[in-house]
């Protein structure tokens, strides 16, 4: 009898103890799982933003490799930020109808319900009923009218957008410079800081979206290059860190550079004086 008892009391000790590592194993299994799925977020989160990225920096490249740079046409009107030129490009009116293969192109950020948003806008001519009447020179630096332009949205998420134009001399400034100048413009450098939708979303609830653009745009208009570099330095200051956490991880920048040929597309002849 006793020896049944002991049987007994060691049974429920070792089950005890089977039932003891089983909640420390399900605890770890837990613990593995859970890590794995945060990284695969992550991961998830990362590839979103850099497929949104690409497919924008593919865009704006598209558009100005077709950029028409001539001597006769106001090339890179500014104003507002706004990344605006001529592009070899077919159009839409907004009845839908194609145009002929000429498009003013205006690139600009925008907020769309409190979200940040990058925004085309399309102005195609047909040069049959609306011919517009063009710039004669590249200095006049004059957008062409308004021809009830289709605005587009490119992506959200977008917290900073810039330009910066080459010489051919290696230099760079915000300032686009013609065929008749010492230090012609070669090529346009684009940079994009991208907030992927969970720290997008995280940020719209503590409200800092007003503050995190204005560190990002202030970052780029001193920066000596490309704003990506000035971005990245600005990731590892106390500024971007005394954020939530997930904005840091959620942050990225892209840039790249587009060279620009000139036109041999013909615009408008002008009168010799």
């Amino acid at each position: 009898m006793n020896r049944a008892r002991n049987h007994a009391g060691f049974t429920l000790v070792e089950l005890m103890v089977a039932m003891t590592i089983a909640v420390v194993l399900v605890a770890m299994l837990a613990n593995i799982i859970g890590g794995v799925s945060k990284t695969w977020l992550r991961s998830r989160e990362t590839m979103d933003n850099y497929a949104t990225a690409r497919a924008l920096i593919n865009a704006l490249d598209r558009d100005l490799r077709s950029a028409v740079i001539r001597q006769d046409l106001s090339a890179f009107p500014s104003g507002n930020g706004d990344l605006a030129f001529y592009a070899r490009q077919f159009g839409q009116d907004q009845a839908g109808d194609s145009m002929r293969a000429l498009t003013f192109v205006t690139v600009h950020l925008d907020e769309k319900d409190d979200v940040p948003t990058l925004e085309r806008k399309d102005e195609p001519f047909d040069f049959q009923s609306s011919a517009p009447t063009w710039i004669e020179t590249a200095s006049d630096n004059v957008a062409p009218p308004s021809t009830n332009p289709v605005s587009r949205t490119m992506a959200t998420g977008v917290y900073s957008f810039c330009y910066r134009f080459i010489q051919n001399d290696g230099s760079e400034s915000t300032t686009y410079h013609d065929g008749g100048s010492d230090t012609p413009t070669t090529a346009v450098r684009v940079s994009l800081a991208i907030l992927n939708e969970r720290a997008d979303a995280i940020l719209r609830q503590t409200g800092g979206q007003e503050g995190l653009r204005s560190l990002l745009d202030n970052a780029a208009s001193h920066a000596d290059a490309g704003a990506a570099a000035a971005w990245e330095e600005l990731l590892s200051s106390g500024q971007i860190k005394a954020y939530p956490k997930p904005i840091g991880e959620g942050l990225r920048f892209y840039e790249r550079v587009v060279p620009l040929t000139p036109s041999g597309l013909y615009v408008h002849e002008i009168a010799a004086k």
